[in-house]
């Protein structure tokens, strides 16, 4: 038993690594006084969230 839950483990952690070996990395930030200022703008931590998903999607998209 102790056998299955260890290879189940293994098995979890080897399909962890490899989905996070595909997903892309963030490009860097250009500016970051502007990045700063983006987010200090925005009046919650949801749409902090926000601002900055939507900005690494938009820098992924510049770069690809």
């Amino acid at each position: 038993m102790s056998l299955l839950a260890t290879v189940l483990i293994l098995m979890v952690w080897a399909i962890y690594g490899i989905v996070r070996g595909l997903t892309p990395s963030d490009p860097p930030i250009d500016d970051i006084d502007k990045h700063c200022k983006g987010v200090m703008q925005c009046g919650n931590q949801k749409e902090r969230r926000k601002f900055i998903k939507q900005d690494a999607a938009r820098r992924r998209n510049k770069n690809g």
